[in-house]
């Protein structure tokens, strides 16, 4: 029975395609090298990735792509980018220094308030707050297009391999968590509207790397959606469309389909061919077997011997098998299966928030009708209301990676505000009549 609950949901995952933001499906698994090409155009940088690029700079972030890594000079134990003469625009260097620490303080309080449970969301700092004064033009231009229709495309080429171009995955990360902390301040100031809009714009941001075949790419946009997932339980008005989008789950799925592809830009060397061609055939054979178990019932050791028995079907070498990066695998998995949690208990606040909205007392629902897990077929969400309401996963939760933010399981919504009460008029008591406004009276010249 789990089995066919989570083929229904990866199978509807793959199927789907978003809501708004343009349609998007998750990268397919290639079974050879040339289905992996042909699934993979060429593409060149597009115009609204290239206008984000420009404004980004204006804030002293980078996110055209980095130029050849070399040592650095002053210290031959670090790496340094050169600057490409492409073309692109990047910020000044001095911007780019200034910009930093503010930027980052930005980017810290983000996570700290969305690793709070509850919708409440504290002040930033003085700094925070000025940047995002001074640079609000920026902002909305740059939510404006990546919220807006036109494609979000980076380059790509997956005949060079090994040497395919990245988009900028660092500044693409610092650019989402400066777009996060500006959404948790419009939300801060009630304008849950022009937040939401903004976290479009995340999610497309999010969505251009998940067109990568590159497990990289796949990562960092699962760093992305969390934000994502984390601001839309702080977001106080109805988020249409948003629930079905985060049930589908295509991130997972994306994520699924580069673990499968990730051993093919190595293939060109005919010594690696058979290795790499070995390997994929036990990568797909593992992905398959992950629906046997729920995210909740997976172990690192259960894992592992998962993968064994992957590679016992295949006469793979001691040298191939040692070849692949487990340790780092194993740390992969769970991060991505978490946000299909973290996701599933946004929705569950997303449905209880529309409820509220469409009272006529503003209260939330009393009770939620469906809070068995999709993810975890078997565990239930408990759902409580006392004035506001608490709302998390029973039982122990899977295993975590504790780096990076790390969304609570738990949701405490608060109780409506208090209606201002009115006085009664006593029994014959007339109501005061309206009051006249006294005139403007210019002053006399003297």
């Amino acid at each position: 029975m789990r089995r066919r609950v989570l083929a229904a949901l990866l199978s509807i995952s793959l199927a789907a395609t978003a809501a708004f933001g343009g349609d998007w499906t998750p990268p397919p698994v290639a079974a050879t090298w040339k289905a992996y090409e042909a699934a993979y155009p060429k593409k060149t940088s597009s115009a609204a990735a290239l206008e984000i690029e420009s404004l980004a700079a204006r804030l002293g972030i980078e996110t055209a792509p980095e130029g050849r890594a070399v040592a650095d000079p002053d210290d031959g134990e670090k790496v340094v980018h050169l600057r490409p003469d492409d073309g692109r625009e990047r910020p000044d260097a001095e911007l780019a220094k200034r910009m930093q620490p503010t930027i980052s303080a930005a980017g810290h309080w983000a996570e700290k308030e969305l690793a709070e449970p509850s919708a409440r969301i504290g002040p930033p700092e003085e700094p925070v707050l000025r940047f995002f004064d001074e640079n609000a033009a920026t902002l909305d231009a740059i939510a404006a297009v990546a919220s807006g229709t036109r494609p979000i495309d980076w380059e790509l080429d997956v005949a060079l391999r090994s040497e395919s171009p990245l988009p900028n995955l660092l500044g693409l990360s610092r650019l989402q968590r400066v777009l996060a902390a500006r959404a948790l301040l419009q939300v801060r100031a009630g304008d849950n509207d022009s937040a939401l809009v903004t976290i479009d714009g995340m999610w497309r941001l999010a969505a251009s790397l998940g067109d990568q075949p590159y497990l990289i790419s796949q990562l960092i946009a699962l760093t992305q959606v969390r934000l994502v997932v984390g601001l839309l339980r702080k977001v106080d008005a109805p988020a249409f469309g948003w629930e079905q989008r985060l049930r589908q789950q295509p991130f997972y799925a994306a994520f699924l389909a580069a673990f499968q592809n990730d051993p093919w830009p190595v293939a060109a060397d005919p010594e690696r061919a058979q290795t790499v061609e070995t390997i994929t055939r036990i990568y797909r054979r593992f992905a398959d077997g992950l629906a046997e178990k729920s995210a909740c019932e997976w172990t690192r050791e259960t894992m592992t011997r998962s993968f064994q028995v992957a590679a016992s079907a295949e006469d793979a070498s001691d040298e191939t098998i040692a070849s692949v990066a487990w340790d780092s695998i194993v740390d992969m998995i769970p991060r991505a299966q978490r946000l299909m949690l973290d996701s599933e208990l946004t929705a569950l606040v997303l449905q209880a928030r529309a409820e509220k909205a469409a009272s006529r007392e503003g209260e939330w629902p009393a009770r939620l009708p469906d809070l068995e897990s999709s993810v975890c077929p078997g565990r239930f969400y408990s759902y409580r209301r006392a004035g506001g309401i608490t709302l998390s996963l029973e039982g122990p939760l899977p295993a975590e990676d504790r780096r990076g933010l790390v969304l609570p399981m738990t949701f405490r919504g608060p109780p409506p505000p208090t209606p201002t009460p009115t006085r009664t008029r006593a029994p014959g008591e007339r109501p005061e009549p309206p009051r006249t406004p006294t005139p403007h009276r210019p002053a006399a010249p003297e």
